[in-house]
């Protein structure tokens, strides 16, 4: 599952004038609703925003990296639905939330980025770690004091 922002939401992730945001989008379909205001996915406001600038290598890299995320929050959300907390950590142990492959894709999305840009990149793929890393030891009542809790079946 993808996520939608509105133009406020996209002003604020991306740093630009919500006018800005506005304008670009103006004669653009909007992707989806949220709360019944229009939305788009993330690509599609860049892809609009830097028509003339940004690459298509570019545009791959972010939809990689929102496909990796809609599986990661797939994983993440099998293990909230499943109440029992010994099936959640033999969910983990079989078949482990795909923590690397997103953390992968958005090292490639900013890898080509330099200065204020890279350090953004940067910060948002540590956060992205430590949120997911935090949610699957909270739900699997993990402790890093206990090596036990990690070992195999």
């Amino acid at each position: 599952m993808r996520s939608l922002f509105t133009v406020e939401g996209l002003a604020r992730e991306l740093g630009r004038d919500r006018r800005t945001v506005a304008k670009a989008l103006h004669r653009q379909a909007p992707d989806g609703r949220i709360r019944g205001r229009d939305s788009w996915f993330l690509s599609t406001a860049l892809a609009l925003l830097n028509r003339r600038e940004v690459a298509s290598p570019v545009l791959e890299c972010l939809k990689e990296v929102e496909r990796c995320y809609a599986a990661v929050q797939g994983a993440l959300e099998k293990l909230r639905n499943e109440p029992d907390v010994e099936k959640r950590r033999r969910i983990v142990r079989r078949s482990p939330i795909p923590l690397g492959a997103l953390l992968q894709a958005m090292r490639d999305a900013y890898a080509g980025t330099t200065g204020h840009d890279h350090v953004i990149g940067e910060l948002f793929h540590n956060e992205a770690a430590r949120v997911v890393i935090g949610e699957v030891m909270h739900l699997c009542r993990f402790r890093l004091a206990d090596p036990k809790d990690l070992e195999e079946e």
